[in-house]
């Protein structure tokens, strides 16, 4: 068990009480984490096994969600392959088998794309409202990743869609941010907890920085003869979470690890193993 882990150890370990009492005063932008993995120990108990499975799951669950976005992009093989690629990345590894939240905002992201693409193509309101709550848990899980629903929404608005898309995606945002933002006003009081925390190195922001070109790069290299409906989704679910890396983690990256990397993987093996015949 590594530091970051202990702590969330540590913070399951507690009573409700005494944890409500410690997220009014530091790390509130991991409360609902913590809060989970309260309930995994009283049902699991406190176990190293206990405290890594949720990661585990999240992740498979994150590789199925690519799968089904690559098919649903391109074809059935595409998908398969896009979901193993993602499944051997190295960070997904790592943050699959990690006591913390990055996990599970990787599978809320992933997830959260797949239904954005399905409301896009289908435009059923209960899909934006799907979208809407699976963005809206993850950016509870990280506040970060309201990055993913912004970069949604400045691929949008350059892809070939509607307004009638514009205007879904515009009143879906406002209600995941308008949600957040009693969070993020009571983390922002806690920021002294990472002042200590320097930027990142060169190397650091290149491995975020490429996966982000590679999807933009494959979002441009476009089939000429794909129909438009299904240009437009093609053309926002490749750089968007790509370009939700890049603008996260050169924030987070020394300090929170948040497995932007993985945010970006979708689109990226997506993009990679196959284009809609």
């Amino acid at each position: 068990m590594w530091r970051d882990e202990a702590a969330t150890y540590d913070m399951a370990r507690r009573s409700l009480p005494e944890l409500l009492d410690t997220l009014a005063t530091v790390d509130a932008v991991h409360g609902l984490y913590y809060l989970l993995m309260h309930g995994v120990f009283a049902v699991f108990g406190d176990s190293l096994y206990a405290l890594r499975l949720p990661s585990l799951l999240a992740m498979s669950a994150a590789a199925a969600g690519v799968a089904l976005l690559g098919g649903r992009l391109a074809v059935p093989r595409a998908g398969l392959l896009a979901g193993v690629a993602f499944a051997l990345l190295p960070a997904v590894q790592r943050y699959a088998q990690e006591g913390r939240s990055y996990a599970l905002v990787c599978a809320a992201v992933t997830w959260a794309t797949w239904l954005f693409v399905r409301a896009l193509e289908e435009r059923r309101t209960r899909l934006w409202a799907g979208y809407g709550a699976v963005a809206l848990a993850g950016c509870l899980l990280h506040e970060f990743a309201v990055l993913a629903v912004d970069a949604h929404g400045a691929t949008l608005r350059i892809s070939p869609s509607s307004r009638k898309d514009l205007r879904a995606w515009t009143w879906t945002a406002g209600a995941v941010a308008a949600a957040l933002a009693p969070l993020a006003v009571v983390s922002s009081r806690q920021s002294e907890q990472v002042a200590w925390i320097g930027p990142p190195s060169p190397g650091a922001l290149l491995g975020y920085v490429v996966p982000a070109l590679a999807g933009l790069l494959c979002a441009a290299l476009l089939p000429a003869g794909m129909p438009s409906r299904s240009r437009a989704s093609w053309a926002t679910s490749c750089p968007a979470t790509a370009s939700d890396c890049a603008t996260t983690c050169p924030r987070v990256a020394s300090s929170t690890s948040c497995g932007c990397s993985t945010r970006s993987a979708p689109s990226a093996a997506v993009c990679s193993a196959g284009r809609p015949s």
